[in-house]
């Protein structure tokens, strides 16, 4: 369950280069700088909202505050949440969501999933 003013959603297409801009700074790549990592790294985000994910959004914000998606072989792929929304359980939500979300669109169908705790 989520607090007042957040909810479960989608990313969609205009969410993809906020996404692609947190996820290279998460892994240390500058792709301000570089319009093709740029286009590059937007292109992988896009492949990978083509399998089941989940994002969490809050009422005032035009961007998800987190997200996961799944990679190609199943695997969870990049989870991250904003930081100033860190700290509230919104990874495990995201979690529970995404691993809901892909069994149901893969009629059971079981991947692995680590859980990584940064206290």
């Amino acid at each position: 369950s989520l607090p007042d003013k957040y909810s479960i959603g989608k990313i969609i297409e205009k969410h993809i280069p906020y996404i692609a801009l947190n996820w290279s700074s998460d892994v240390h790549i500058n792709i301000s700088e570089n319009p093709a990592l740029k286009l590059f790294c937007e292109e992988i985000v896009r492949l990978n909202l083509s399998r089941p994910h989940v994002a969490i959004f809050h009422d005032d914000l035009e961007d998800p505050i987190a997200w996961m998606v799944v990679y190609k072989n199943g695997h969870a792929g990049s989870l991250h949440v904003v930081e100033e929304h860190r700290r509230r359980g919104f990874c495990q939500v995201v979690d529970q969501k995404n691993v809901q979300s892909f069994l149901k669109a893969t009629h059971g169908f079981w991947s692995t999933c680590v859980h990584w705790s940064g206290k």
